[in-house]
């Protein structure tokens, strides 16, 4: 549908865990972390379960509330009443905590994956210390900020080269790191050189 030009100025989403790698194939065009869009004739969803709750959506909108409702119940499926629900769990529901300072640098961290921030920077904008916030990753997520970013950037790696063409220098630098420091730091985790693990998947 991209490729076809049937999502410009349309609002769409796909699911969570290809957003990255669409985002990359495509840079003009921005998925919306909504369940389900139905914009200009285009129905678009996460996928799974989600499917049922656009199409009683659309029955809801055909025939009312209290046919969607009988559909609902007919499928034993808990209805989920708008398409603005995200697809994604909270960073606060994830890691079972509300602390605003961890959450503010969680949330730096994720949407700075291509050109990492300093630590400094991301303290200085939660408004928290070096060393406090040193201390609440080691509590509550076992790690330190800056494996735990290195690792949120290695991962966005593993997801481009398995659903993308992009060169490994691409997705080294998509992830901010160099190819050097991409590939040690991949065979390390995953047990294959980024290399290696693309061609698989262009194999399979």
């Amino acid at each position: 549908m991209a490729q076809a030009g049937m999502l410009n100025n349309r609002r769409f989403t796909l699911h969570w865990e290809n957003q990255s790698a669409f985002c990359e194939a495509f840079p003009t065009l921005v998925p919306s972390m909504n369940l389900f869009e139905n914009h200009s004739g285009i129905l678009t969803c996460g996928g799974g379960s989600v499917a049922a709750d656009m199409i009683l959506s659309i029955i809801a909108k055909d025939h009312g509330n209290e046919l969607a409702a009988l559909v609902a119940d007919m499928c034993i499926h808990a209805r989920k009443n708008s398409d603005h629900v995200p697809q994604k769990s909270s960073i606060a529901h994830m890691i079972g905590n509300r602390n605003k300072a961890l959450i503010a640098v969680l949330e730096l961290m994720k949407n700075n994956l291509e050109e990492p921030l300093g630590l400094n920077e991301m303290t200085k904008a939660a408004g928290i210390s070096h060393r406090q916030i040193e201390r609440l990753f080691q509590h509550y997520l076992g790690t330190s900020p800056k494996r735990f970013y290195s690792d949120l950037r290695l991962e966005r790696g593993h997801v481009l080269l398995g659903e993308t063409n992009l060169s490994v220098m691409e997705i080294a630098s998509a992830c901010g790191f160099s190819v050097g420091h991409f590939t040690n730091r991949f065979k390390k985790r995953y047990g294959v050189s980024p290399r290696d693990y693309s061609a698989q998947w262009r194999i399979n």
